[in-house]
């Protein structure tokens, strides 16, 4: 199963994370390739705060690799 560049946009990211656990055949694959945008405050997360509110951009979660980390060892990824 691959997800590039899609966790980020997803409100509901523990639940898919589960979800693709369920149904992941046994000793099957799950690549993901998913930036950690909350490892860097600049000057672009506050543009992009106020474009967010105006509706231009979808949701995205600002994951630190710690939090990433932390949801895939919950589900036996890592």
């Amino acid at each position: 199963m691959l997800a590039f560049n899609i966790l980020y946009f997803l409100e509901d990211m523990e639940n898919v994370i589960h979800r693709i656990h369920i149904l992941l055949k046994p000793k099957g694959f799950f690549i993901s390739a998913t930036d950690c945008l909350g490892e860097n405050r600049s000057i672009d997360t506050l543009i992009e705060t106020n474009i967010k509110r105006l509706g231009f951009i979808p949701y995205i979660r600002k994951l630190t690799t710690g939090e990433l980390q932390g949801l895939l060892r919950q589900e036996d990824f890592l």
